[in-house]
């Protein structure tokens, strides 16, 4: 649990303080560096509108239905969700003997989870994002309870530099590879910021940039690389697990 707080942390103090750049000086940045977007690019301002009214809405709880047939398919899409964990679990029981260990639980959630995103009632029940964001909210709460704050005060700097490095690196090579590919600066900036923060920060990121219609496709690299990042940060877990034994 420390480590996971401990991670966290630093994930809030180093990302806030890239968030602050991105929305100030990474603009004029990306913008003279990258090439400007060709007017074909470009979308009308009423898709763009409606594409943001979309994001704000995919983050709202009063925006889900109420009728009894969409809290029906809610209910159903949540015990759906419990029943892939259950399974995950059996399989980390069945293999490791255990429940100590959590690969094949994640290995096992993320595979159901993209696979149920194929099946359109599944795909369209509305307020499944909501309630796993809670739900999320809710583990970070208990998470946080058993934090050790003498243990996390002595480590969150070393923590904090390291994952700074990381991210640096990160964001230096993507900007390099946007150069070599000949991507507009809009279109750097809300993968990068994807990639990084997922798909609620998006929004404002486009706004700031002045590119209200890389909204949506921001959100589905967003959401995109969420999944993707499960399968790599299992990867390179578990390799390094082998290489520092």
């Amino acid at each position: 649990a420390e480590v996971i707080i401990e991670a966290s942390t630093a994930d809030c103090i180093v990302g806030g303080g890239y968030f602050f750049l991105v929305l100030t000086i990474m603009r004029p940045i990306y913008k003279r560096f990258l090439r400007k977007r060709n007017a074909q690019e470009i979308q009308p301002a009423d898709s763009c509108e409606a594409q943001e009214i979309t994001a704000g809405n995919e983050y709202d709880f009063a925006s889900i239905p109420r009728d009894r047939r969409s809290m029906i398919c809610l209910i159903l899409t949540v015990l759906l969700a419990a029943a892939c964990l259950a399974a995950g679990a059996g399989l980390e029981l069945l293999i490791n003997g255990s429940l100590d260990g959590s690969l094949f639980i994640m290995i096992t959630v993320s595979s159901l989870g993209i696979a149920g995103s194929f099946v359109r009632p599944i795909r369209e029940t509305k307020g499944t994002y909501q309630i796993g964001q809670y739900l999320f909210l809710m583990f970070s709460l208990g998470l946080c309870m058993s934090l050790d704050l003498g243990t996390l005060i002595g480590s969150i700097l070393q923590t904090a530099l390291f994952l700074a490095a990381v991210q640096s690196a990160c964001v230096f090579v993507h900007l390099l590879l946007c150069k070599l590919f000949r991507l507009d600066g809009g279109t750097a900036l809300i993968t990068n910021s994807a990639g990084l923060y997922g798909p609620p920060y998006i929004a404002p990121i486009a706004a700031a940039y002045g590119e209200r219609q890389l909204i949506a496709p921001g959100i589905i690299c967003g959401v995109v690389g969420l999944a993707i990042g499960n399968y790599l940060g299992i990867g390179v877990g578990s390799v390094l697990a082998l290489i520092l034994k």
